[in-house]
């Protein structure tokens, strides 16, 4: 509890999806799965949310070589504490959430990118 998760249960499954291991797992050691090249968060929404008239706002205003729409999809390029990678933003079929996506290596700056 003290990791801010309400049972063993949770964290465990929250390890599994972030590293593709149990716990258990990478307490033995010996070959460690491969961490995620992206780092994937769902932000929920209150509906209504028009998302397709969001993505012809944003892509009316894009910056050529930063951002992009591409199918139902926002991408933009972020440079942040000197590293640069990318994001990206999609809505989830059949839920009131987003997708964001971020580069692994923008991990450390996610709560930057959320604000």
């Amino acid at each position: 509890r003290a990791a801010g998760y309400a049972s063993v249960r949770n964290f465990n499954a929250s390890v599994q999806a972030a590293f593709g291991a149990p716990p258990s797992q990478l307490r033995r050691g010996g070959e460690r799965p491969r961490r995620a090249e992206q780092l994937r968060l769902r932000l929920p929404y209150r509906a209504p949310l028009d998302w397709e008239e969001l993505l012809a706002f944003f892509a009316a205003r894009s910056v050529a070589g930063v951002e992009t729409v591409v199918g139902n999809r926002y991408r933009r390029t972020v440079t942040l504490g000197g590293v640069s990678g990318l994001i990206e933003v999609a809505p989830l079929a059949g839920r009131d959430q987003l997708e964001l996506s971020l580069a692994q290596a923008l991990a450390p700056f996610a709560g930057q990118v959320l604000a």
